[in-house]
């Protein structure tokens, strides 16, 4: 596999940006850096057909760099990359995927949040290393990430000054946290261990009650450390194995359950996930709130409640309504109605999720009919951006366009 990694607003290469790749059949591959010219490249093992040809694989690309926001993240989520699509490169007798998306645009950070060190470290001692979330916490600041590769190794980028803990989260284990006083020079040697404790892990359930929905009741629950939940954004980093998405871990009946948790704070998410449903209705009802739990080290079980409540979500129709969609002039945005509201807000944010345009109490026109404004708003080239709906019935919240659509960048 290979790429280019460049910045997004002045298309120039980034040298020194670290490439991580995840596979569902091979898990992560050992990280690698791109070169002066912005471009990486690596070996990844592959399933093959009667032919020798690779079927059909997914991977998932993860991408970070100094003075640089890391993909995915932010509004950006990162689109699977068929191992099927590779081309043969003669010259050289290699099967090679090449593809628009094994380059990478990234985000600069603010000016305020660049110039920093990092740390790094590893995971030693765990039969499989990688693919666990590794965040520096701090009382002041969000929480900082990374992601270990094959054997274990991370480096989190763009690290502020001051005092830190390091932690690891992914289900089924439980590593010691180490600590950090960071300054501006990297720091180097963390290393995150097994807990020596010999009892099992915590397991989290609850309820989803779904109000006025429709289709397959089915949705999704995922445990977010607290520390990397951004409320504008109103997402956070979920550990591999921290979520509740797959029939045998959430019934048709709304129960759900997730197991191997490590002790932490977490926010707990409810419908994160495109699956058609949002929380609510109502900000002033029991199921509504966001919701904080803490888990101790150690064996235990932990009910949620009161149950989540899931209602439709607004549908989003243009733009992004599948995925961060390309324009070449602002857009109308458009999104499809709800029931006997009386007004919508629509907001749009960027991707350092600041409010950059509103339009607010807009009428509910004709039952049935889309809905749509005109976006007056910023449109800078290599920027993304955000629309987001919401619904109201006497002052309250009724329902919103999901969390992960509506997003829109300048070609």
């Amino acid at each position: 596999m290979q790429g280019q990694i460049f910045d997004a607003q002045s298309l120039e290469p980034i040298e020194g940006a670290q490439i991580l790749a995840f596979s569902d059949h091979a898990g992560a591959y050992e990280a690698v850096l791109s070169d002066a010219s912005g471009m990486y490249r690596f070996p990844i093992t592959a399933r093959r057909d009667d032919h020798g040809l690779p079927v059909q694989q997914l991977i998932t690309l993860h991408v970070s760099a100094p003075d640089y926001q890391s993909f995915p993240g932010g509004l950006r989520t990162a689109e699977r990359i068929d191992l099927s699509t590779v081309v043969l490169y003669a010259d050289e007798g290699t099967l090679t995927v090449d593809t628009a998306q094994t380059d990478v645009a990234l985000l600069a950070l603010p000016e305020s949040e660049q110039g920093f060190a990092s740390i790094s470290g590893r995971i030693d001692r765990l039969r499989w290393p990688s693919g666990v979330l590794v965040v520096a916490e701090s009382p002041t600041t969000r929480g900082l990430t990374a992601i270990t590769d094959r054997d274990g190794a991370f480096t989190i980028f763009n690290v502020p000054p001051g005092s830190y803990e390091v932690h690891g989260y992914a289900a089924g284990i439980q590593l010691d946290p180490w600590p950090v006083f960071m300054e501006q020079v990297p720091y180097g040697g963390v290393r995150l261990r097994e807990s020596e404790s010999e009892e099992e892990l915590h397991t989290v359930s609850g309820h989803m009650n779904f109000i006025a929905a429709s289709g397959a009741l089915q949705s999704s629950v995922a445990l977010v450390p607290a520390s990397t939940y951004d409320e504008v954004m109103m997402r956070g980093e979920v550990p591999i194995g921290l979520s509740a998405a797959a029939s045998d871990r959430f019934d048709q009946s709304g129960n759900w359950t997730i197991g191997g948790v490590p002790a932490g704070d977490y926010i707990v998410l409810a419908a994160f996930q495109n699956d058609g449903f949002v929380r609510g209705p109502y900000d002033d009802i029991l199921g509504n709130q966001l919701v904080r739990i803490s888990i101790p080290e150690g064996e235990g079980n932990v009910e949620v409640s009161p149950a989540f409540r899931v209602t439709d979500a607004l549908d989003t129709i243009a733009p992004g309504a599948e995925g961060p969609e390309a324009l070449a002039a602002p857009p109308t945005l458009t999104w499809g109605p709800a029931r006997n509201v009386e007004h919508y807000d629509v907001m749009v944010f960027d991707a350092h999720g600041k409010l950059v345009w509103e339009a607010l109490d807009i009428a509910p026109g004709e039952e049935g009919d889309y809905l749509s404004v005109a976006y007056d708003g910023p449109f800078q080239p290599g920027m993304y951006y955000q629309f987001r709906v919401t619904a109201y019935r006497s002052g309250s919240r009724v329902t919103s366009t999901e969390a992960l659509r509506g997003v829109f960048y300048r070609e």
